[in-house]
C-alpha cells in the first residue's frame, strides 16, 4: 500500500496591449512547483525475511540462527496465522520525495498584414510571431532503505536530479482566400513554423499547414497536417538504471519439457540447470529499468479532417466530427518484458544476441527473481512506433436564460479505429485498440469512450450531471488469463455549484455516485499499468467520493 501527499502552486503574470493600429502584444511569465511525498508501506525486506526463515531449534523452542536486530522466527509451512511480531520484523516502510519546478517566459506580437490580401476576400492575412523560454528541473530523494534495493515488491529507488531548458521562436499565418462568394462562404489557409533549441536534444523543427472551407454559413470543412515533436522529459533522461519488478506470465525456461536449444540459452544466462525452474511468482520478475541521456526527440505526423456545423438558425447548437491519423516514430518506451523474452527465445534463439545477453538468471533457482543483479532489461529508448486513427465527436446545445432557468448538454466521444504499437523495430506490430495486456503494455484502450454532461441552472444554482463511459476491452495477443474480457464501464458524477456573489462560488459533489467497483483481472496480465489486480489509472479503485470546494475570483 502506498500513500501520497501532493502540494502544488503556480504564479502567473502578464501584460497585454496594442501598438498602433491593429498590432497586439502579449508578454507573460509563470513559475510553478509540484511536490509529492510518497510512503511505500508494508513491503517485505529481503534480508529480514531470509533471517527470519533461517531457523534452528533453541533451548526455548525455534529461534533465528542469527538473532540480531530482534529477529523473530517465521514458519511459512504452517496453517498457524502469522503474528504481529513476525510481521513487524519482516515488513518495512520506505519514502520517496519528488519535486519539480518549471519557469516559462515569452512574448508574442499579432495583427493584420494589410498589404497581403486576396482579391476575392474582404479581410487581409493575419500573423503571429513570438518567442518563448522554458526551464524545467526535477529531483527525487529516497530514504536509505529504498535506495538499498532490499524491498521485494517496490524494488530499488534512486536519487535523481536533472534539468534542461529550451528556447523557441515561432511564426504563424492565416489568410482568407475567398469570402461570401457563390458556393464559397469562406475559404482560408493557414501555416506555422516553430524552431526549438533544447539543451538536451539540440535543435528541432515543427510546422503545420492546412485550411478550412465553408460552402454556406454554419457548415465548415477543415483539414490540417502537422509535424510535431516531443523531447524526452527529465525522468526519461536522468532516471538511473535500477532493479525493479515487471510482469511476466510464462518463463520459457520453466517447467520440465524445455527444448534443448532454449535450455542452452537459459544456462548461458546463469541458470544452474534446466528442468525444475518455477514459473514467475504471482506473474512478477525482476527487471532493469531507467532513463537514458542519449534519447532524442519523438516525431509525429498528424493529419486531421473535420466537419463543423453551427447553423445561424440554431446558434446555441454546435456539432463537430473530426477524423485523425497519427504516426509516431522513435517513441520513447520501455521494451516490455514479454517482447524481450519473445525476441530472445522465439526469434533470435542466440545467447549472444542483444536481447538474450542482457537477461541474467538466478544462479541458484534459475528463475528471474532474486537480488538486484538478476532480471530482464527494460531500459528506455527511442524504440517504439505508434500508428493510430479514429474519430472525435462533439456536440453541445444550451438554452434558457442566464437570469432564470437555463440548461446545456455537452457530449464528447472518441472512436478508435486502430492503434498499432511496435515496441522496437524488430518486434511484431500489435493491435491495441479494444485490448489490454502485455503485448501493448499500456492502459486498457477501449474502441469507444465518451463523456456526457447535463447542466441545469436557476439563478445562482447549477447542477451538473456527468456520465463517463469506457467501452469493453479484451485481452491482447500476449495475454491468456481467466478474465479475458472487461465489459463496458459507466461512472456517474453529480456537482452542485452555488454563486453566492460575484466571483465567489461554492461546490459540493460526489464522484462515482453508484460506487462502481473496478474490474479484477489478477496480477498476471503482463502490463506494467496493472496494479492491485486491476488498472487503477483507468478504472476507479477508490469508489464513491464526496468533495467540497470554493473559488474566489478578484
Amino acid at each position: 500500500m502506498s500513500t501520497y501527499t501532493t502540494n502544488n502552486f503556480q504564479f502567473v503574470g502578464g501584460l497585454r496591449g496594442q501598438i498602433g493600429d491593429g498590432l497586439n502584444y502579449d508578454l507573460f511569465a509563470q513559475y510553478g512547483q509540484s511536490k509529492r511525498d510518497t510512503v511505500l508501506r508494508n513491503d517485505l525486506s529481503y534480508t529480514a525475511l531470509q533471517q527470519a526463515l533461517d531457523v534452528v531449534q533453541g533451548p526455548n523452542g525455534p529461534q533465528c540462527f542469527d538473532p540480531s536486530n530482534g529477529c523473530v522466527p517465521l514458519n511459512i509451512f504452517t496453517t498457524t496465522p502469522v503474528t504481529q511480531q513476525q510481521l513487524a520484523f519482516v515488513l518495512r516502510n520506505a519514502t520517496e520525495n519528488t519535486k519539480t519546478t518549471q519557469f516559462i517566459a515569452g512574448g508574442s506580437l499579432a495583427g493584420d498584414i494589410g498589404f497581403l490580401k486576396s482579391p476575392w476576400a474582404d479581410g487581409p492575412a493575419a500573423f503571429s510571431i513570438g518567442a518563448e523560454y522554458r526551464r524545467e528541473k526535477g529531483t527525487t530523494k529516497v530514504d536509505p532503505l529504498y535506495a538499498s534495493g532490499d524491498l521485494i515488491y517496490y524494488g530499488q529507488g534512486q536519487n535523481i536530479s536533472g534539468k534542461y531548458d529550451v528556447k523557441e521562436l515561432y511564426a504563424e499565418l492565416k489568410m482568407p482566400l475567398v469570402q461570401e462568394r457563390p458556393g464559397i462562404y469562406a475559404l482560408n489557409v493557414e501555416g506555422g513554423y516553430r524552431y526549438s533549441d533544447y539543451s538536451t536534444v539540440g535543435s528541432v523543427h515543427t510546422y503545420k499547414f492546412g485550411g478550412d472551407y465553408a460552402p454556406i454559413n454554419g457548415v465548415r470543412l477543415r483539414g490540417i497536417y502537422q509535424r510535431a515533436v516531443r523531447a524526452p522529459n527529465l525522468y526519461e533522461l536522468y532516471s538511473p538504471v535500477v532493479a525493479a519488478t515487471g510482469s511476466l506470465q510464462v518463463d520459457p525456461c520453466a517447467g520440465s519439457n524445455v527444448p534443448a536449444d532454449i535450455a542452452a540459452i537459459c544456462i548461458a544466462q546463469g541458470a544452474p540447470t534446466v528442468g525444475a525452474i518455477a514459473q514467475p511468482i504471482s506473474g512478477q520478475v525482476n527487471i532493469f529499468t531507467g532513463g537514458n541521456q542519449n534519447l532524442h526527440e519523438e516525431k509525429a505526423d498528424t493529419v486531421t479532417l473535420g466537419l463543423v456545423v453551427n447553423p445561424p438558425s440554431l446558434r446555441n447548437f454546435t456539432f463537430s466530427l473530426d477524423y485523425y491519423r497519427i504516426k509516431i516514430k522513435d517513441a520513447v518506451d520501455d521494451t516490455p518484458v514479454f517482447v524481450t523474452m519473445n525476441q530472445c527465445y522465439n526469434i533470435d534463439k542466440d545467447p549472444n544476441s542483444a536481447a538474450c545477453a542482457g537477461i541474467v538468471r538466478n544462479p541458484v533457482t534459475g528463475g528471474l527473481s532474486g537480488d538486484t543483479t538478476i532480471g530482464v532489461p527494460s531500459q528506455l529508448g527511442n524504440v517504439a512506433g505508434i500508428k493510430t486513427e479514429g474519430l472525435d465527436i462533439t456536440a453541445s446545445y444550451r438554452g434558457g436564460s442566464s437570469e432564470g432557468f437555463n440548461y446545456s448538454i455537452n457530449f464528447a466521444g472518441t472512436y478508435v479505429f486502430s492503434f498499432k504499437k511496435q515496441s522496437d523495430p524488430t518486434s511484431p506490430v500489435y493491435e491495441c485498440a479494444g485490448t489490454f495486456g502485455g503485448a501493448c503494455d499500456m492502459e486498457p484502450l477501449p474502441e469507444w469512450k465518451h463523456v456526457l454532461d447535463l447542466n441545469l441552472g436557476f439563478k445562482g444554482f447549477t447542477l451538473n450531471s456527468r456520465w463517463r463511459y469506457l467501452g469493453s476491452v479484451k485481452q491482447d495477443a500476449a495475454t491468456d488469463i481467466l478474465r479475458s474480457k472487461i465489459g463496458g464501464y459507466s461512472y456517474f458524477d453529480e456537482t452542485l455549484s452555488v454563486n453566492v456573489e460575484d466571483g465567489v462560488t461554492f461546490r459540493l459533489g460526489v464522484l462515482n455516485l453508484f460506487d462502481k467497483k473496478p474490474p479484477i483481472v489478477g496480477d498476471t496480465v503482463g502490463a506494467s499499468a496493472n496494479g492491485g489486480s486491476t488498472f487503477p489509472n483507468t478504472y476507479d479503485v477508490i469508489g464513491r467520493q464526496f468533495f467540497a470546494g470554493a473559488s474566489i475570483k478578484f
